[in-house]
């Protein structure tokens, strides 16, 4: 029952972080908030890809490599809070968020030189890893609590970020990483009672889908970036694509659990780059649309006819079209008024019968 409870809160959770990150970086490009938490989810997204495979083929090489992506998760959800701080305030605090990107880079590069690994004593992938006293262990966890910190400082001295339905959203959502490192803290204390993974994983996933949702309505309220009322249709849209890979590759070409994970990401990852391609399509549309409109209010008005001129020859432009012209009907015909590589300007044109 626990395997596989863990097993399911793993994989909705690397595909809910991996799905909302292609989400919040197709909506949200180019806002600093989005790109910084696309950068998390990611982060997570492999993590969680790592894990899930961890407990079908244990990798304990690997391990250093989860907590990489960790702590460059966590760095970015504290540069999200950073980035909600008024001026003067991300002025004040420079120095902490040096220090702690500082610490960051040393755990880094403690941990990819000498590649730690993470005993278990119950030999079992199932509950809380157990971290010895090792300098690359120790800064690894010095770096969570310290990110963790400032992350929960930021948004508590913000207090326009409190008062508002997303800063709430990003206070839920640090409570729940907190709660994911004490947990961690207490099952080092007492390491003779086994402690499941399965409440700090989903303690860690709660946290940064509610950082995602926060900075979602971030975008829809303030940045007007998208439109909420797109994500649960979108959410429902993937999910059940992944449902149905799932079930017509289980029952027609007998793909086993542990190949589940990397399923359900190639099923995110190619619907997810279509929905990217098609939104940055939809943005040159209307920003070329944007242009061309910009371009016809710079028009002088009182001549009429070069008026019309000059919104031919730059509607001609916007659509990508060699030739054109405009006619105006007169009595029983038509009389070219402007015209670019077609028809003469005062050529009369007779009118079509029906």
């Amino acid at each position: 029952m626990l395997s596989s409870l863990s097993y399911f809160v793993v994989l909705i959770s690397m595909s809910a972080a991996l799905w909302l990150a292609f989400y919040l970086f197709a909506r949200g490009f180019p806002s600093p908030l989005a790109l910084q938490t696309t950068f998390a989810l990611t982060a997570m997204a492999i993590f969680f890809w790592l894990t899930y495979n961890h407990f079908f083929t244990p990798l304990p090489q690997l391990n250093y490599i989860k907590a990489i992506l960790l702590n460059i998760a966590m760095a970015s959800w504290y540069e999200v809070t950073y980035r909600l701080l008024e001026k003067d305030a991300q002025q004040k605090w420079l120095w902490m968020r040096y220090g702690l990107y500082a610490l960051l880079f040393f755990s880094i590069l403690l941990l990819i030189l000498y590649k730690p690994e993470v005993s278990r004593r119950f030999d079992d992938e199932l509950y809380v890893a157990q971290l010895d006293g090792s300098l690359p262990n120790v800064i690894y966890s010095l770096t969570q609590i310290g990110l963790t910190a400032g992350l929960m400082f930021n948004l508590f001295i913000g207090k326009k970020i409190r008062f508002t339905p997303q800063g709430r959203l990003f206070l839920a959502a640090s409570f729940c990483i907190a709660f994911a490192l004490v947990y961690g803290i207490v099952s080092l204390i007492f390491s003779t009672v086994p402690f499941p993974r399965l409440v700090q994983d989903g303690l860690v996933f709660s946290g940064f889908f509610i950082l995602g949702l926060s900075v979602l309505r971030h975008q829809s309220l303030l940045e007007r970036r998208t439109v909420f009322q797109d994500f649960p249709l979108t959410l429902l849209v993937i999910a059940s694509l992944a449902l149905i890979y799932i079930f017509l590759a289980s029952i027609f070409f007998h793909v086993q659990a542990n190949m589940f994970a990397s399923l359900i990401g190639v099923v995110v990852i190619t619907h997810s780059i279509y929905d990217l391609t098609r939104e940055f399509l939809e943005r040159y549309r209307a920003k070329q649309e944007r242009q061309f409109r910009k371009v016809v209010l710079r028009f002088d008005l009182q001549t009429s006819q070069a008026y019309l001129q000059k919104t031919l020859e730059a509607l001609c432009e916007q659509i990508n079209a060699s030739a054109g012209l405009v006619a105006v009907r007169e009595g029983e015909h038509f009389a070219v008024a402007a015209s670019k590589n077609s028809i003469s300007v005062n050529t009369e044109v007779p009118y079509p019968p029906f």
